[in-house]
């Protein structure tokens, strides 16, 4: 193939390096890089031996491969550290034509990158060899998926493996994982042939399915600190298999993998740490005892476990995952006040659930996660629902104007969601709000009386539009207060705002009525009574005031009343009644009864005739 035909193959690809592997933990300083996609230039250019096409930093203090134009029966191909003097920080995309394109036999790469982006090396299929950088931080997801490659040795910089990273290298037989890796996603090796594994004590997290399928595994190592387990990490394992069926099935003496005992009161062995998705799950226990080094319960722990009446948790357990006692039969829960983090699902169908005491470190919970308990059946009925006077869970009222209690610190998520709302004020004391707490409410503008709080998603989202465009609720926040310049606020436009006084002089005896509205905020309409009268309107200035105006200025509305015409007293004759008794009961006479309905014989009247009594006043 001419070079020409190389160049039509890569078509320019000009790849804006859009991740230009820019991990969460960011590009090393020492290649002095701009980490924003945006700062590259669209212009590309051409190394001098004629090998790579790469693009600048906009201050060309670094560079970006785009293209490989040199011979494709190598065996061997070494990214190099610079390129006519610029340091090479990145290279393509998310999956790199450079090295996807070509049958290379092996990859040595000693470049200055601290991550791999998400399948960079998806799929080449005769990749057998890799060098690692040493300043590598993360490895993204699927980034050698469905490789060749036999062996794999981490640098003890890397901190994070991302999901299926190696997922599907049939050929993998040996990994060597960095000794300060925290976190290893789920599907990392699934599928891989090693036979052995090491995890180092770094390791903190083990996500699904990570070393599932890998047939030849027989030996595993345990870090002393995992404190979560996924569901089916060693699944179709030998080392699974030969592991017995003991009553715990523990690992490292401090992660309990699996409950398989028959005792309906069973004790969690001391010095566990961590009890791992679905190690309770469907069985027949009626109460368990957890001692006070648990820090962790995995998702789905005690899952539809029935019998299950009561559960002590213990003071310093810190997290508790989805749905851990869902489906259970527990009458009551105390959640310590050390746990700060519920996972959602947590009570959903627990019909035997009224006692409910929730630890006072919560700022989000899932409002869904309690269905079908008697617990929020008993809340529902309120406006609010609000945990330890601090959290609004979940607002049922029926008002587009809801005052929010005072004292309220967090709004959880989703509390608002798909109520009709015209407004909203947040008070001060509010420090968080949960994803999702206004969408699809209406709501166009939402005031903020202190501090910008800590927001998750997009809490204000109104309303979907056709499914695409979405519109944004409008912010608005007083003079001085901080946080609102972030830029996870522009979305919503915040601006400053300051309040009116509007001075309400109903004109029927009652007193004046003042009200504060935000500029820019419309008002409603007071509900006023007068004796005998009919209410005209609000006036201001001699004009009739409209409601829908939006207020910018102080301002004194004065009501208007006209006389209500009289209308007729209607009285049914009952079994009974007679017209002396009508009279009295209406202080009037017989004779006035008798002449206002043409009544010539006063001791004749019917059953359901309508008689005029008299007049309104």
């Amino acid at each position: 193939m001419g070079r020409l035909g190389k160049v039509t193959l890569f078509v320019n690809i000009l790849i804006l390096c859009a991740i230009l592997f820019i991990s969460p933990k960011s590009v090393s300083a020492k290649t002095g890089s701009n980490e924003d996609s945006d700062s590259y230039l669209t212009n590309n250019r051409t190394s001098e031996d004629g090998m790579y096409g790469y693009i600048l930093s906009n201050d060309k203090s670094s560079a970006c491969i785009t293209n490989y134009y040199g011979p494709t029966d190598i065996k061997k191909l070494i990214i190099p550290d610079t390129i006519d003097g610029y340091p090479v920080i990145s290279i393509g995309g998310e999956r790199s034509i450079i090295v996807e394109s070509y049958p290379f036999g092996t990859f040595d790469n000693q470049w200055s990158l601290s991550y791999i982006p998400y399948s960079l090396f998806e799929r080449c299929n005769n990749l057998e060899e890799i060098k690692l950088p040493k300043q590598l931080e993360w490895i993204g997801a699927s980034a050698f998926s469905s490789t060749k490659l036999k062996k794999v040795v981490l640098p003890d910089t890397v901190t994070y493996i991302g999901a299926g990273a190696f997922a599907s290298c049939w050929q993998l037989e040996e990994v060597t994982l960095s000794k300060n890796v925290e976190i290893i996603e789920r599907y990392a090796f699934h599928f891989a042939k090693i036979k052995e594994i090491i995890l180092p004590d770094s390791l903190l997290r083990i996500g699904d399915e990570v070393f599932a399928m890998c047939r030849q595994l027989e030996k595993v190592d345990f870090g002393k600190n995992i404190s979560y387990l996924g569901d089916n990490v060693f699944d179709r394992t030998p080392w699974l298999a030969n592991r017995g069926c003991p009553e715990y099935d523990m690992l490292n003496d401090f992660v309990l993998l699996k409950y398989n005992g028959c005792s309906k009161t069973p004790v969690v062995p001391k010095g566990t740490i961590c009890i791992v998705n679905n190690a309770f799950e469907d069985k027949p226990i009626t109460a368990v005892t957890i001692p006070s080094t648990v820090k962790y319960i995995g998702a789905c722990a005690f899952d539809n476990c029935v019998n299950l009446k009561e559960i002590i948790l213990p003071e310093g357990l810190e997290r508790i995952g989805i749905g851990a006692f869902s489906g259970s039969g527990l009458t009551k829960i105390t959640i310590p006040d050390s746990v700060a983090d519920m996972g959602r699902f947590l009570f959903v169908e627990c019909g035997d659930l009224k006692e409910i005491n929730l630890s006072k470190n919560l700022k989000d919970i899932d409002y869904a996660g309690f269905r079908g308990t008697p617990w929020l059946k008993d809340r529902e009925k309120d406006e609010f629902v609000i945990i330890n006077d601090t959290l609004l869970l979940k607002y049922n009222g029926s008002s587009k104007y809801p005052v929010i209690p005072k004292g309220i610190e967090s709004i959880a998520e989703e509390a608002f969601f798909r109520k009709p709302l015209e407004f909203i004020e947040i008070p001060a004391t509010v420090k968080y709000i949960g994803g999702e707490a206004f969408s699809q409410t209406g709501l166009e503008n939402i005031y903020f009386n202190g501090n910008a709080p800590e927001i998750v998603r997009t809490p204000f989202t109104v309303k979907l539009i056709n499914c695409e465009d979405e519109l944004y609720t409008k912010v608005y926040y007083k003079d001085g207060m901080k946080g609102f310049d972030d830029g996870s606020w522009d979305i919503y436009e915040p601006e400053t705002y300051t309040t009116h006084t509007i001075t309400f002089d109903p004109k029927n005896g009652d007193k004046k009525t003042v009200v504060k509205v935000y500029t820019g905020q419309t008002m409603k309409e007071p509900k006023v009574i007068k004796k005998g009268y009919i209410l005209d309107g609000w006036y201001k200035d001699g004009k009739k005031f409209k409601f829908d105006t939006k207020i910018k200025s102080d301002c004194t509305l004065t009501a208007k009343w006209k006389v209500a015409p009289k209308k007729n007293i209607i009285y049914i004759v009952k079994k009974g009644d007679t017209i002396k008794k009508i009279a009295n009961k209406y202080h009037t006479t017989v004779a006035k009864i008798a002449k206002a309905n043409g009544i010539k014989n006063v001791n004749r009247i019917n059953i359901g005739q309508k008689l005029i009594i008299g007049q309104t006043p």
